[in-house]
């Protein structure tokens, strides 16, 4: 069943079949060179609409001016933001469970991408957000900011939205490939996240920062925590 909106009423579990992948990809599928992740990369919707919302908007702003002490401290802000916005978005809206409401299961979009994701880490096309995630999310950043901020100070908050939108996306991406990081930051990146994948999808839930694991006490030894049976199929529904 193709999911084209934020809120998905799911009548029946037969609907949930596409979620059962015949064929799972493995690591050795993905690119292995930053070349070859970056081809692969930009060749898919998310990351080009990231890029060109990016050199759209930020000339907008630029044009604008209107330049304060506000405006780095706008990208400042949303720089420490990301990482508790990551961990709130992975723990309840990711890993949110289709719920029965009037005789109904409704699931959302991207709950339901998740779920494919982690049936199937290694395949790109549910690495990547779904175009769903990007209606509601311009709609809330740039209404939020306008709301808020004076205008111009707006679009900064905008296009930054943009820059670690598509920041997030490539170190996620990264982590689903057979790239071997040389830093040693990238390299703690790419095993906590698959931690999270192959260990337990309970733990683990930051993808471009520690901070918002370490504030809600969700990075603990992997060997303090057991190996999860449904880290591979998040609350048995997506078994296939």
């Amino acid at each position: 069943m193709a999911t084209t909106s934020w809120l998905t009423a799911l009548p029946t579990t037969a609907e949930t079949a596409p979620l059962a992948i015949e064929q799972l990809e493995k690591a050795s599928d993905r690119p292995s060179t930053l070349a070859g992740c970056a081809r692969e990369f930009f060749a898919h919707a998310s990351p080009r609409i990231l890029l060109v919302g990016l050199l759209l908007i930020v000339p907008v702003r630029i044009w604008f001016g209107g330049w304060t002490s506000w405006d780095p401290l706008l990208v400042l802000a949303f720089a420490l933001w990301q990482p508790i916005n990551e961990w709130l978005t992975h723990v309840f809206v990711l890993h949110g469970k289709p719920v029965r409401l009037f005789g109904r299961t409704l699931d959302t979009s991207l709950a339901l991408a998740h779920r494919r994701h982690h049936r199937d880490p290694w395949r790109v096309e549910y690495t990547l957000l779904p175009w769903q995630a990007f209606t509601y999310g311009t709609a809330i950043h740039l209404g939020v900011a306008s709301l808020v901020l004076p205008w111009p100070a707006a679009l900064t908050w905008f296009a930054s939205s943009f820059g670690i939108g598509l920041y997030y996306e490539w170190i996620h991406y990264l982590t689903h490939t057979s790239y071997r990081p040389q830093s040693a930051w990238m390299k703690r990146r790419t095993k906590l996240h698959r931690l999270h994948h192959f260990k337990n999808e309970q733990y683990w839930h930051g993808v471009t920062s520690d901070l918002g694991d370490w504030l809600f006490r969700t990075e603990p030894a992997p060997r303090d925590v057991p190996t999860s049976e449904l880290a591979r199929n998040l609350g048995g529904v997506s078994k296939g």
